[in-house]
């Protein structure tokens, strides 16, 4: 993890289209995002470069535009758990719009990545402006709460086999037929996955070797699957 340094600005047009691609704006006319846009602010991240970390000023809503982030929690014991994985679209920092907080864990880049930021206070005028916004942030905050309880459920029925087999069929949704079978890529490292689904990288390692020796996958250098029997997953 590194800190992150200022590279470049996005211009007016790919601002917009930041703002564009987030569900809490999306439904705002073309004049109302161009707004929003001369009030955004941008940036470029390299792989492992850091958002934010535990005890920054929550004073600001980041906007994914492209790339991909982690967002990690560390647990008393030092643990760090990923709590979500960012794709473009999606948005951190709601707590900007409650005044001065502190944020906690840490949100690292994945890959090369873009960020919109807008700052609370400008946040708060737009919601006095635009109040159907606020009921967007809701709806998605609400939505995101729904995702964790879901998850949190999961990892106290499912055993671990369970959830590696259910993480491989959300990337089976996105997969690529070939003849071996169909090609999954990891969107980040092993030891990322077995943060997401509450393992240690040993024991991910032991269920994905037991899935290839039942013929289900076939391991593909580090991150690429070969899913082979989706029924033998779904039975798991």
């Amino acid at each position: 993890m590194t800190a992150h340094h200022e590279q470049g600005c996005m211009n007016e047009h790919d601002k917009s289209r930041c703002i564009a691609g987030v569900p809490i704006f999306n439904h705002l006319s073309q004049d109302e995002m161009a707004e929003i846009a001369q009030i955004t602010t941008s940036s470029q991240y390299d792989k492992g470069e850091l958002l934010f970390f535990s005890g920054s000023d929550a004073e600001i809503l980041y906007i994914l535009h492209t790339g991909m982030m982690k967002q990690v929690r560390v647990t008393q014991s030092g643990q760090e758990q990923i709590v979500r994985i960012l794709h473009p679209g999606d948005f951190v920092g709601e707590l900007a719009l409650f005044g001065r907080q502190r944020l906690e864990g840490y949100a690292e880049a994945l890959e090369s990545t873009e960020i919109c930021r807008l700052r609370g206070e400008d946040l708060r005028k737009l919601l006095v402006k635009f109040p159907a916004i606020g009921v967007k942030i809701l709806e998605e905050v609400t939505e995101r709460l729904g995702e964790a309880e879901a998850r949190i459920e999961q990892l106290g029925a499912h055993s671990v086999a369970q959830r590696v087999a259910g993480f491989l069929l959300q990337l089976a949704e996105h997969g690529h037929n070939k003849k071996r079978g169909l090609l999954v890529t990891l969107p980040f490292s092993k030891g990322d996955f077995a943060s997401l689904i509450g393992t240690s990288q040993e024991t991910l390692s032991r269920k994905l070797a037991a899935f290839q020796d039942s013929g289900w996958i076939s391991m593909e250098g580090q991150r690429d699957i070969i899913i082979k029997d989706l029924q033998g997953l779904r039975a798991v």
